[in-house]
């Protein structure tokens, strides 16, 4: 019943506080990020097949979401663009998504590009999330992760730091086979809570 209830609510107020934002809008000096680290390591992973890369996650009280990124690894502008969302695990249901544009017209900060949602999204406690984007493999971007893992030295970044409000748990990370940007399969179960990939700002 608490399921139920949640889910309504999540959908009222996202249809009811509905309202259009500039899409490459700089981040506001109060929003904050999900996710954080201070450098990248020596590698980044980057082959030949299509996936959807991302996290899973809670939250332990309501956040708005203000924009989604993608990591651009070097800050030089992304090789192709990126469809990214969040989806509510429960049903499925895609809560909100941005395209993020091939290049530099994103908003570059701490090493992700963002771009604002074209109308409120709210994440609440209680609730499982997804939140992932399509990167095509060949030609696309490197992606990196959170903690090392076996086999892949120098693939995970340095002081990485989720924000107190956003639930990681290892294991968790999303990069399953995909022919196009939808709903994503996984987690991949390994070490892993995290794979870079998309950010939140809120």
């Amino acid at each position: 019943k608490k399921l139920v209830v949640s889910l309504r609510l999540h959908r009222f107020r996202t249809a009811a506080l509905a309202l259009t934002l500039g899409a490459f809008g700089a981040m506001s000096a109060s929003a904050q990020v999900a996710l954080s680290f201070t450098s990248t390591g020596a590698n980044s992973y980057l082959d030949s097949y299509g996936r959807m890369i991302g996290w899973e996650f809670t939250v332990d009280q309501t956040l708005e979401v203000q924009q989604l990124g993608w990591f651009d690894l070097g800050g030089n502008g992304l090789a192709v663009s990126h469809q990214v969302g969040i989806w509510d695990t429960a049903d499925q249901s895609l809560v909100t998504s941005v395209t993020i544009g091939a290049g530099t017209g994103a908003t570059l900060t701490n090493g992700f590009r963002y771009v604002t949602v074209g109308s409120p999204a709210f994440l609440l406690p209680g609730l499982t999330y997804r939140i992932a984007g399509f990167d095509p493999g060949t030609g696309g971007d490197a992606h990196v992760w959170d903690v090392f893992h076996s086999g892949f030295t120098g693939y995970e970044v340095s002081g990485f730091v989720a924000d107190a409000n956003f639930n990681l748990t290892a294991g968790d990370a999303l990069g399953e086979f995909a022919g196009s940007f939808g709903y994503p399969a996984g987690p991949i179960g390994d070490e892993r809570a995290v794979l870079m990939g998309p950010n939140i700002a809120f």
